[in-house]
């Protein structure tokens, strides 16, 4: 969602917010161009695997299993 434009309103469920990413209204709706965004999401996507594999890799887990999250 980010990728695509959302700004973390916190109003999904008004039906009402900026973006329009997650709505039906037309007008809003219109404006999400896939083939444009499409390439946004992709790059995203890839960084973010990017950086989990270097956290992951400056953590030297030897299996997947010892990856946790401390609270």
């Amino acid at each position: 969602m980010f990728s695509l434009g959302c700004i973390q309103a916190l109003r999904c469920n008004t039906n009402d917010f900026p973006t329009g990413r997650a709505m039906q209204k037309t007008a809003l709706k219109n404006g999400l161009v896939v083939t444009d965004k499409s390439a946004h999401v992709y790059k995203f996507h890839k960084n973010t695997v990017h950086s989990a594999k270097e956290l992951s890799g400056a953590s030297e887990p030897t299996h997947s299993f010892e990856l946790t999250i401390n609270d």
